[in-house]
């Protein structure tokens, strides 16, 4: 009798312990201890109670634990995905393969220039004062602008229609300016080589491959003695043209005759400067939305760096080193967030001296950007926002050669806006995809000055930079998931980027109207289509690191680089963090 009294005295106890907390989960109170031993000792559950089928015998209880989720210094059921550091608590509300994707790597300078051209009509004269033969065999006279006064250069400025006389000899300051001038059977120039020959004099920069090619029909002593009075005209033209230097000079054609014992060239001369534009990032480039970034909101302290090779912000391009320093901030349960960014970078001088451009670190303008996650399902995710660029970077100056004036000025007084829509597509845990829209267009614009006395026209206009339709998409592949150790994961990456300038004609027309007749001015690059590809690796729970180069599909001048390599480095912390901690894990889908 004793054994079924006591049994029924334990049933009144624990029936009173449920009614006393109606809020308690009905298995935290079935606490019995093994056979034997009383009392119970607490937070201990007797095997094959009602509800704990399976549960081993001595689990602590661990309150407030969702359900399906392993409680921390437990170890999963052979084959679940539970725990692994690709299946844990997910970011603002995504799914936890989403919350794994990576970065865009990005592809783009963002900097774009305009062309400055100049032509200026100019005539030669040499005298004939001797007969030579060429390598190839063929005849050649040779002609020298020494003596009697025909050692002349006349050049017409269009900016005023006035015409100045250069003596070659003084200019040449001794040196020898005598050069073979191949003839036709019927005593006529041989233009092709006259053009070539012109351009090389006039210029101090690279010899092209058509210049190399008349140069190989000389002889080895007529090829040393046309280049060594190679450059030496530039200062006359850099001094006539009131300060545009030549660095490399294009001939528009040559027509001559022989006269008196002369040889006399009529040619057009046409120098070419570049000068980047405040409204694309100036010469540290302009920041695409796209670039190191996730459709997904994150905490996460940003740091970029990239090398982007024969830029063209001088004739024969430069080198610029980028770095990107930054923060993204989530708010709204994860599912908002606002980044702010700071790119400076090792390029063109803010102030250089036309045709002897040097580099300096400069500092880019800030970014603003605000995101947030629009739909999410299983395996897509969307997100839109906007960022904003400020006014911070230097406004841009080109001086003249001469006499240190200014040539031209741009105001950086440019603020940009870049909507975008961006989606995330992670079908499995392993494959990911992102495809990003967007468009970067100049609203407030900024004021070029010009020298009239060098371009004449009304010497200043406000110019709005060209808007920029940017597509990118991305592709990867986790080929290593582990769960613990310092690489937890390790994808390649490929992307394709296309960049478009919208309406850059009417731009350039809009520039093209104020200036008088001489200087020109045409876009640089007005579509880019760029590949990027690299490796992502997942260090720890909270460092995501990738490293990639990019590399231009189309042919200049539709490119703004010639090979890009990168390196993307995100610290993550707060919300983001805390969700990729292993003592958060719960199932994937």
């Amino acid at each position: 009798m004793r054994r079924p009294f006591f049994a029924l005295g334990l049933g009144v106890v624990a029936s009173s312990g449920m009614a006393a907390e109606p809020n308690r989960p009905l298995v935290a109170p079935l606490v019995p201890c093994p056979p034997i031993v009383i009392p119970c000792q607490p937070g201990t559950v007797m095997p094959g109670s009602p509800g704990v089928t399976g549960t081993p015998q001595g689990t602590p209880e661990v309150p407030n634990t969702p359900p399906g989720t392993t409680p921390p210094g437990t170890t999963p059921p052979p084959g679940s995905d539970m725990g692994g550091g690709f299946a844990r608590q997910s970011e603002g509300g995504t799914q936890v393969a989403q919350s794994f994707a990576p970065n865009m790597f990005g592809d783009i300078l963002g900097a774009r220039g305009f062309r400055v051209s100049y032509q200026a009509n100019a005539s030669a004269r040499f005298r004939l004062v001797g007969a030579d033969f060429l390598g190839d065999g063929s005849r050649a006279v040779v002609v020298s602008p020494t003596g009697n006064g025909r050692g002349i250069m006349t050049f017409t400025n269009p900016a005023n229609g006035n015409s100045t006389t250069v003596d070659l000899t003084t200019v040449a300051g001794g040196r020898n300016l005598d050069f073979v001038q191949p003839v036709t059977s019927s005593n006529a120039l041989d233009t092709a080589f006259s053009t070539q020959a012109l351009e090389l004099l006039l210029s101090r920069g690279v010899i092209t491959a058509a210049q190399m090619a008349q140069l190989d029909r000389l002889t080895p002593s007529q090829r040393a003695q046309l280049l060594q009075s190679r450059g030496v005209l530039n200062s006359a033209i850099t001094q006539t043209l009131g300060g545009l230097a030549t660095p490399n000079v294009q001939v528009g054609g040559v027509s001559g005759n022989f006269a008196a014992g002369d040889v006399l060239y009529n040619f057009a001369v046409r120098s070419d400067a570049l000068f980047a534009l405040p409204g694309s990032g100036s010469a540290v480039g302009r920041v695409k939305m796209s670039e190191d970034n996730s459709p997904i909101p994150r905490d996460r302290f940003i740091f970029t760096y990239d090398n982007f090779d024969a830029v063209p912000f001088t004739t024969f391009g430069t080198t610029v080193n980028r770095y990107q320093l930054g923060v993204e901030k989530t708010f709204l349960d994860g599912r908002w967030s606002a980044e702010f960014r700071i790119p400076f970078a090792g390029t063109l001088a803010s102030t250089s001296v036309q045709g002897s451009e040097v580099n300096n670190v400069e500092l880019g303008n800030v970014r603003f950007a605000f995101k947030r996650i629009m739909t999410q399902n299983q395996w897509l995710l969307t997100s839109s926002g906007v960022a904003v660029t400020l006014p911070t970077a230097s406004d841009q100056t080109l001086l003249s050669p001469l006499d240190g004036s200014t040539l031209l000025h741009f105001k950086n007084e440019s603020v940009t806006l870049e909507p975008f829509v961006a989606a995330l597509f992670t079908p499995n845990e392993r494959l990911f995809s992102q495809l990003w829209g967007s468009v970067n267009f100049d609203a407030t614009g900024g004021r070029l000055s010009w020298n009239r006395d060098v371009f004449g026209g009304s010497g200043s206009a406000r110019v709005k930079d060209a808007p920029v339709l940017a597509v990118d998409y991305q592709i990867g592949y986790w080929l290593v998931q582990n769960d613990t150790g310092r690489l937890r994961g390790l994808a390649p990456f490929a992307e394709l980027h296309w960049n478009s300038v919208l309406g850059q004609s009417d731009f350039v027309r809009q520039l093209n109207a104020n200036p008088s007749a001489g200087l020109t001015i045409a876009g640089v690059g007005e579509h880019e289509l760029n590949m990027s590809t690299g490796l992502l690796a997942r260090v720890g729970d909270n460092l995501n690191v990738s490293i990639g180069a990019s590399f231009p599909l189309l042919q200049k001048p539709d490119r703004t680089f010639d090979a890009q390599f990168g390196v993307r480095a995100s610290y993550l912390f707060g919300r983001t963090a805390r969700a990729r901690n292993p003592i958060y894990s719960i199932n994937s889908f």
